[in-house]
């Protein structure tokens, strides 16, 4: 019997920052973050329905249409979509006051996700144990990182 016991995979809540980085930098701590998620490195990955809408607004406003459904369509299959239902709103709710209003969402979904980690590049979630840097994150799976945070 092998007395090796294996770690729980982690439940990670990605941000906006994270996803539109790491599907426009490939040089980058955030790209290799997406490509440990598609090689399955994640239990789970859950995403607020916010931040699929912010991700294909900036990707559209910046790329052009053309780019938002493939875009989607990778996330919506990589991540679980975490609903904005009764649970979320009570959520966002406990949770306000420790971020600024627009990233309350991503603090309610990590929450109701009952997520490990949460994966961004945005200071305001340095005061959440989740919080990690896209570079944080890629040194947690002893990957060698870029040298930026991001």
């Amino acid at each position: 019997m092998n007395s090796s016991v294996s770690k729980p995979r982690l439940r990670a809540v990605f941000d906006t920052s994270l996803i539109v980085l790491g599907l426009t930098l490939s040089s980058s701590n955030s790209r290799l973050v997406l490509d440990i998620s598609r090689a399955r490195g994640f239990g789970a990955i859950g995403i607020p329905e916010l931040v699929l809408e912010e991700t294909s607004r900036v990707l559209e406003r910046t790329y052009g249409r053309r780019v938002v459904f493939s875009a989607r369509s990778f996330l919506l299959r990589l991540c679980t979509l975490i609903p904005t239902d009764s649970e979320f709103r009570e959520e966002v709710e406990k949770v306000r006051g420790l971020v600024p209003g627009k990233d309350l969402e991503v603090v309610a979904a990590v929450r109701v996700f009952n997520a490990d980690r949460l994966v961004a590049c945005d200071r305001h979630f340095d005061k959440l144990k989740e919080y990690r840097t896209p570079k944080k994150m890629v040194e947690e799976f002893s990957v060698r990182p870029y040298p930026s945070q991001y």
